[in-house]
């Protein structure tokens, strides 16, 4: 029984022996491991470095571009700000001579009579409402703006007892039509990038399509801030009016 269990303690230790032997190519010494780490690490601080000048130049070409935009915003509005000033100097210098011609009359006799300025006032009045009706785009709106003007002051006129003067605003309402009509008062342009055509004068309506910068549309009906338009492809829809010119 001695020799039994001996020979069992010796099976036992061999099994254990060769149950904990690894071999050489499965064991990585601990100081190549390191090695190994450190030379990632380095690999990754370059090109963390990379990511960093990068970023930097990125920076650098945002705020040139910027200062960029905002020298040519300043010259537009230089720009703009001179073309207002010139266009201001203009009208006024025009409302004037007008006013002189409008006292002139009020000093000559028999220039018209009450009842012809009368007449002259309701078609004068007529015309207005076609072109505010067929007023879209800018150039229109502001000629329909200067023909209520020159309605109002005619009306004014007719009050003080001058039907002259009265007579020869109205009349100038009837010229300024004719030049209303040549700038295809109806007519107008997409002045955004991109402006969605929706099925109703809304922004959650459907989108019916996109039109492009400088497309040309006709203007059919208006509600609120909104415009109807014919994009002249046998589509129709709403368009915001901010998005058009």
């Amino acid at each position: 029984m001695r020799v039994v269990a001996i020979a069992v303690c010796f099976l036992l230790a061999g099994c254990i022996t060769t149950g904990s032997v690894k071999t050489e190519s499965e064991t990585v010494p601990d100081q190549q491991v390191e090695t190994v780490k450190i030379a990632e690490v380095a690999v990754m601080e370059a090109e963390l470095e990379e990511l960093r000048k990068d970023l930097a130049q990125v920076r650098a070409e945002k705020r040139a571009l910027k200062e960029e935009l905002e020298i040519l915003n300043g010259a537009r509005r230089v720009d703009a700000q001179t073309y207002a000033t010139k266009l201001a100097a203009v009208e006024a210098d025009r409302d004037e001579a007008i006013k002189e011609v409008v006292r002139a009359r009020a000093r000559i006799q028999g220039m018209a009579s009450p009842a012809e300025a009368a007449a002259m006032f309701a078609e004068a009045r007529v015309i207005i409402d076609r072109m505010s009706e067929e007023a879209y785009n800018d150039q229109a709106i502001d000629f329909m703006k200067l023909g209520k003007r020159y309605l109002e002051s005619g009306r004014e006129e007719m009050e003080q007892q001058n039907p002259g003067g009265a007579a020869f605003l109205f009349d100038l309402v009837s010229t300024l039509y004719e030049s209303f009509r040549a700038t295809d008062p109806r007519v107008m342009t997409v002045n955004t990038k991109k402006a969605s055509l929706r099925a109703s004068a809304t922004t959650s309506s459907k989108r019916l399509g996109v039109l492009s910068y400088g497309h040309k549309v006709e203007g059919l009906a208006r509600q609120g801030k909104w415009v109807r338009v014919d994009t002249g492809s046998n589509l129709k829809g709403w368009i915001h009016s901010d998005l058009l010119r």
